[in-house]
């Protein structure tokens, strides 16, 4: 008989396990299964799980994910719902129970999914949700058959130097960056300031060294990459003055080679499904599908 409670800190390995079991059966983004990361989601606001015979095999939890209007304005905030169910337990009805629950508490719904597939699609939209977000997570295997990779030989254009993250240069990170993105759908407008704390304000988070800012001739950014220690490609851009001339395969492949010569086995990153060149670049370096994720709201 399934037994339902709310659920605390003393969980979080069981959601661990729970998660890993669904990006199993799934795919989607690895890191949802840290407990850093669950403690974020279900730890903000309210959280409910379901057991059989003692083991955790469906979650839900709500939290506050955008700041209410100020004074004189009218709203109220978005509320996140994350919600998963264990492969083995699914086809019961008890998606359809966690996100009835999840939309009781959400005025406005944001439901949060790392491991996207189409059943899930067709349970949210079934409901009225309206897919706003959408990313491919990709993966670029560094080994094969237990043997390391030699490292990809990429040239740079020419008259391009590479730097890395330094003290001093990364508002011209984010010169880059603003360049790179400021034409794409939902560019979110971030202050100089904004784009370099969500970036590196978190040094457990953030390998300098691997992230890489792109200069032509006469000094202006030209691209960049940045990079965390899980050895994933956090964003990576060229502005539009150097599309198309190699230039993003060059900053990808040495980002990649400083990371496989620490050890790494694989390269994680994920792109907007609306971003077709992009997706097309990264599958010519070698990166392949291994999951979704996206957000929904009410249109």
């Amino acid at each position: 008989m399934t037994q339902w409670r709310a659920l605390t800190a003393s969980d979080l390995p069981a959601l661990a396990a729970l998660t890993r079991s669904v990006l199993a059966a799934d795919g989607g983004m690895p890191q949802s299964a840290d407990e850093g990361f669950l403690r974020g989601r279900y730890l903000g606001g309210e959280a409910l799980g379901a057991f059989e015979s003692g083991e955790l095999v469906a979650s839900v939890a709500v939290r506050p994910v955008g700041p209410a209007p100020g004074p004189g304005q009218p709203g109220i905030g978005l509320t996140g719902i994350v919600a998963q169910v264990a492969p083995a337990y699914r086809g019961r009805g008890l998606g359809r129970h966690l996100l009835e629950w999840g939309l009781a508490r959400a005025p406005r719904p944001r439901v949060e999914t790392e491991s996207w597939t189409p059943a899930v699609d067709r349970l949210l939209t079934g409901y009225g949700l309206e897919r706003t977000f959408g990313e491919l997570v990709m993966t670029c295997p560094l080994t094969t058959g237990g043997a390391t990779l030699a490292p990809a030989a990429t040239p740079l254009p020419d008259g391009i130097i590479l730097e890395e993250w330094r003290p001093g240069n990364e508002a011209d990170f984010f010169t880059a960056y603003d360049a790179s993105f400021r034409d794409r759908p939902g560019f979110p407008g971030w202050s100089s300031g904004e784009w370099i704390d969500w970036i590196s304000g978190d040094e457990d988070d953030f390998r300098a060294d691997w992230a890489l800012l792109a200069r032509d001739a006469e000094g202006a950014p030209a691209g960049f990459c940045v990079a965390s220690p899980d050895h994933a490609i956090g964003q990576a851009g060229v502005v539009p003055a150097w599309r198309r001339r190699g230039l993003g395969r060059a900053l990808l492949t040495e980002s990649a080679n400083r990371m496989r010569a620490e050890g790494a086995t694989s390269v994680l990153l994920m792109v907007a499904t609306n971003n077709p060149g992009a997706t097309a670049l990264y599958e010519s370096l070698g990166y392949v599908e291994t999951g979704q994720r996206a957000r929904y709201e009410r249109g």
